[in-house]
């Protein structure tokens, strides 16, 4: 159940929980590719990723440089 109150909106535990299942399995091997991010172990390795990304980045264009 979805409940408004003024400009809050409140919804049932189960109902955010389903919603959240729906998010992971659009993208179960690749959480990056969610629209939401809701596990941490899924955050840090999204984090990590784009670490790794932005690093090989920067590398490359220093590589160009010189």
């Amino acid at each position: 159940m979805v409940k408004v109150f003024g400009d809050m909106v409140t919804m049932h535990d189960l109902l955010r929980d389903v919603g959240r299942e729906v998010v992971c399995k659009a993208s179960p091997k690749e959480p990056g590719k969610r629209t939401r991010i809701w596990n941490q172990k899924d955050a840090w390795n999204v984090l990590e990723q784009q670490k790794v990304r932005a690093q090989c980045i920067h590398e490359s264009i220093v590589m160009r440089i010189f």
